[in-house]
């Protein structure tokens, strides 16, 4: 019985330290399969995280991209706005300077039917140029020419979007003044050799200061808001620290 008792004790020992140890075992089994799965997630995480930056710093460098070709070709526009702007102003300056050569004659000054006629019909392209600028204003997608950020020196009231349209409006209706006196008046010149600049409205003020009023200073808010608005710095997307480029 004794040898008995001390085989079955042995054998429940052995029973308890293999259960002990198969315990343990799986107990560092899970432990590792845990820490495996721990780790397989954070990586899944990392991963999953990079790849969200780098989606965004792509949509980020495409943002900038499109920024930077609206801006060029928003600029393409305005300079060819001021170019041929200036280059309609020009003219008429020319025709006005050519006018008011020939009919300077030391006094009031006379002009000829032959001179009138000729510059008359130059303005009228030249007025049909700046009547085509006004109806082309409105439709420049440029949020610099809103009024905004101050584009001008003018007074507040004025700083809208029709400030462009509203500069040029100023110059075709001069303009257009002294070509309808030129349609009414034309048969005065007609049944003479010349007339005098006296018997005229608008014609003595186009060859004097009204002119400078009228159309210079017009012109001259014109480039200023144009060449104002192409200086503006490009504000490009915004980019998080975190999503930053790195060397």
């Amino acid at each position: 019985m004794a040898v008995f008792a001390v085989a079955v004790l042995g054998s429940f020992a052995t029973i308890a330290t293999f259960t002990f140890q198969q315990a343990r075992t799986q107990d560092a089994q899970k432990r590792d399969l845990t820490r495996t799965l721990e780790a397989q997630e954070q990586d899944r995480t990392r991963t999953l995280a990079a790849q969200e930056r780098d989606r965004r710093l792509e949509r980020w460098r495409r943002d900038v991209q499109n920024a930077s070709d609206k801006r060029e070709r928003q600029d393409e526009l305005l300079r060819s706005m001021l170019h041929d702007t200036v280059a309609v102003y020009n003219r008429v300056k020319g025709i006005r300077r050519r006018l008011k050569a020939e009919a300077s004659d030391g006094s009031e000054g006379h002009i000829s039917l032959a001179a009138y006629d000729k510059y008359m019909r130059q303005l009228i392209d030249e007025q049909l140029g700046f009547e085509e600028f006004k109806r082309l204003a409105p439709f420049i997608p440029d949020e610099r020419l809103r009024g905004d950020g101050d584009p001008t020196p003018t007074p507040t009231e004025e700083q809208s979007h029709d400030f462009l349209e509203s500069r040029y409006e100023h110059i075709e209706e001069y303009l257009n003044e002294i070509i309808g006196e030129y349609e009414k008046s034309r048969h005065k010149v007609l049944s003479r050799d010349s007339i005098s600049m006296s018997e005229f409205n608008w014609l003595p003020g186009f060859l004097g200061n009204q002119f400078k009023r009228d159309v210079s200073g017009q012109l001259r808010e014109i480039t200023n808001l144009l060449q104002k608005a192409m200086l503006e710095p490009l504000v490009l997307p915004g980019l998080d620290d975190d999503d930053a480029p790195r060397a």
